[in-house]
């Protein structure tokens, strides 16, 4: 016995499938659940196919970063010596620990 699951494309596939499965050696019954894929089927393997693919800003959004990184960054300071010296925080203590 032979189980067949999934989607065909249309009825000729189907057929196809279950009549190789039938010349099979051993293969004394064939169950079919395989359904047929319909209009909205197709649309919506075409919409996640499409999402599969890059994106058309990816590329313009890829130009746009390497032409920022390309530029200089304007900073506070050039160097890191030339960075100005932060005074350390004077520290309370109390006197009853806290």
């Amino acid at each position: 016995m032979v189980y067949l699951t999934g989607i065909a494309k249309n009825q000729e596939e189907l057929d196809a499938v279950i009549e190789t499965v039938r010349k099979a050696r051993h293969v004394k019954k064939v169950i079919s659940y395989v359904r047929l894929m319909t209009l909205y089927e197709t649309r919506r393997r075409k919409i996640f196919n499409d999402r599969m693919r890059d994106s058309p800003l990816k590329e313009m959004r890829e130009d746009r970063h390497n032409k920022i990184m390309d530029k200089p960054q304007k900073t506070a300071w050039a160097e890191p010596e030339d960075k100005p010296e932060i005074p350390p925080k004077k520290i309370k203590h109390n006197p009853d620990g806290f």
